[in-house]
């Protein structure tokens, strides 16, 4: 009963605009059921800068671990579910300290970390006019150089940049395997208008991983992909191909041919997609 006696307390302390006591009673809670950032938030409102900034960098360990499916292709640990939020609200904190490098600062810590779309827009939108560019090239080449492909073809989908996604695409070409379909069919789907040779890598990765696993239940799917595969090639000569160490599309469905030949479902869906198409 403790912990409900002390939000209701809370919610007398509000209701009194008693931003003082609802803060002591915070205080008196567990460290992991402290919400310190609204607490920050408040404070901020108050005009108490000086607390709120202590506030939001109290490290109150956190029960709730957030993982995305770019985070499981990447093999990337989970992360705390308020650490984007975390770092904005600390940074427009300093900057109502007067503290605009070290806003800056923070911002540009939590993109470096987390890739987040929304931390990078407030960094440049707090940028002086004309910065932007600059600030922008330098923070694409991070994420053009980062590890975490997934996560990093997520940032440029969602920015959106499909040049810079394709850019991504292409040189890593080896690297993306079609099991994470999920994250490869709507990102192949972007690119297929404006950039084919991207398209073709994502294309080629998910029917690649569908048959060397012969997952049957998926083989419409990888036929389908195939027939994506023929109308983009229409538009890319063997160079292309060849510019980003992968064979021409002819050679590639002759390879699919001998490796995959007995695979008969397959070959039988890839027949009835060419009848649809035609």
């Amino acid at each position: 009963m403790a912990a409900e006696i002390l939000e209701i307390r809370q919610a007398i302390a509000e209701a009194l605009d008693d931003l003082d006591g609802l803060i002591a009673l915070e205080d008196q809670k567990p460290a992991q059921r402290q919400d310190s950032l609204d607490i920050a938030h408040r404070l901020l409102k108050a005009g108490r800068a000086d607390e709120a900034l202590a506030w939001v960098r109290r490290e109150a360990p956190s029960s709730i671990r957030v993982v995305t499916a770019a985070d499981l292709a990447d093999g990337t640990p989970p992360r705390g579910s308020a650490d984007t939020r975390q770092a904005l609200l600390e940074a427009t904190i300093l900057e109502a300290l007067d503290q605009k490098d070290g806003a800056q600062a923070v911002r540009w810590a939590a993109f470096e970390a987390t890739l987040s779309v929304e931390t990078l827009r407030a960094f440049v939108a707090a940028l002086p006019d004309f910065e932007d560019f600059a600030a922008l090239d330098r923070a694409f080449a991070h994420v053009l150089a980062d590890k975490r492909i997934y996560l990093a073809l997520e940032f440029f989908l969602e920015w959106p940049d499909v040049r810079h996604a394709a850019r991504l695409v292409c040189e890593r070409a080896a690297e993306w395997n079609g099991q994470h379909y999920q994250l490869l069919v709507p990102a192949a789907d972007a690119l297929e208008p404006d950039q084919p040779l991207a398209a073709s890598v994502l294309y080629r990765a998910l029917v690649d991983s569908i048959l060397k696993r012969g997952h049957s239940v998926a083989y419409g799917h990888a036929a389908g992909c195939l027939a994506k595969l023929d109308e983009l090639a229409e538009s890319l000569d063997d160079g292309a191909f060849a510019a980003i160490g992968l064979p021409p599309h002819a050679t590639y469905t002759e390879a699919l041919k001998k490796q995959h030949g007995r695979k008969t479902a397959f070959w039988i869906a890839v027949r009835d997609s060419q009848g649809k198409g035609g």
